[in-house]
């Protein structure tokens, strides 16, 4: 993990697996990302923004990837994978995935899909004109 603001890249710290997709707290004093957790179900970890006190967020059997926070600091939504015991690779592949929310202390995680439909996870909006339904773009 990587600083940035800096001129040159400065390592935040060596972890023994990989970790992905990270996504700065709003208030830029945290970093969560993807990480193997216990079992190998890729869970959501939180570090500070010098790379201390790295912490485990969730525990549940969804494997979870792209966390990004709220604008608010309230929230972290990500997509995860709901874990299906199955006998071939294809319907493992269908109708588990979803988006879901958990709040920053990892207490709290839902889903906000139906994961029957496999929904991807986008990004937060910002409240603004273009969330009405009778806006109209100049």
């Amino acid at each position: 993990m990587y600083k940035i603001d800096y001129p040159e890249a400065a390592k935040l710290k060596e972890r023994p697996a990989n970790a992905f997709a990270p996504d700065w707290s709003p208030d830029g004093t945290a970093l969560v990302f993807a990480a193997p957790g216990p079992g190998e179900i890729y869970q959501l970890f939180r570090m500070n923004a010098d790379g201390s006190n790295e912490t485990q967020l969730t525990s549940s059997s969804v494997a979870k990837g792209f966390p990004r926070w709220a604008p608010d600091n309230s929230l972290i939504a990500f997509g995860g994978t709901v874990t299906v015991p199955v006998a071939s690779e294809k319907p493992a592949l269908v109708h588990n995935s979803g988006v879901f929310t958990v709040k920053p202390d990892g207490t709290d995680e839902r889903p906000l899909t139906d994961i029957a439909r496999d929904p991807r996870l986008g990004g937060w909006c910002i409240s603004g004109p273009w969330l009405n339904k009778n806006w109209k773009a100049a």
